[in-house]
C-alpha cells in the first residue's frame, strides 16, 4: 500500500501544485477503485509472469473473509445497483493489487519499476486524455 502511494506521491509532486491539491490527487488515484481499475487494465495489457499472476489470486483472496464481516473502506460497503462491480470485487482487486507491487518491490526492484513505468504512461495517458476534452 505505502509503496505504490509514495510512488504516486512522487509522481505528482511536480510541477508544484499546492499541498490540497496534491492530497486530493494522490487519494483518487490510491483510492481500492481506481486500483481495481489499472488492475484490470494492467491484467490485459502488461505482461505478468506466472508468479505474478499466483501473487495476485493470492493477495485478492485475502481482502475476501466471512460475509459477515466487512472490510475496506465503509464507502464500499454500500450494495451497487448500476451492473458495476461488486463493492467487495474492488476492494478484493485493491488488495490484490497492493500485494502484487509490494511483492515486486521486496523480491525484484527492476520489475516493480517496470510497472511504475507502465503505471506512469496510464496516467500520463488519462491526464493528456483530460487535456484533450
Amino acid at each position: 500500500d505505502v509503496v505504490f502511494e509514495l510512488f504516486i506521491r512522487n509522481y505528482f509532486v511536480w510541477p508544484n501544485r499546492s499541498m490540497a491539491r496534491l492530497q486530493h490527487t494522490v487519494v483518487a488515484i490510491v483510492r481500492a477503485e481506481y486500483q481495481s481499475k489499472l488492475l484490470h487494465k494492467m491484467t490485459t495489457s502488461f505482461s505478468l509472469t506466472p508468479k505474478e499472476l499466483t501473487i495476485l489470486k493470492r493477495g485478492r483472496n485475502a481482502g475476501g473473509g466471512s460475509s459477515t464481516r466487512k472490510r475496506g473502506p465503509k464507502r464500499l460497503h454500500s450494495k451497487k445497483s448500476d451492473g458495476g462491480s461488486s463493492d467487495a470485487s474492488i476492494y478484493q482487486d485493491s488488495t490484490a493489487f497492493e500485494a502484487l507491487i509490494g511483492y515486486t518491490y521486496i523480491t525484484d526492484k527492476k520489475r516493480c519499476m517496470d510497472m511504475f513505468c507502465w503505471i506512469k504512461t496510464q496516467l500520463e495517458e488519462e491526464e493528456n486524455d483530460g487535456n484533450n476534452q
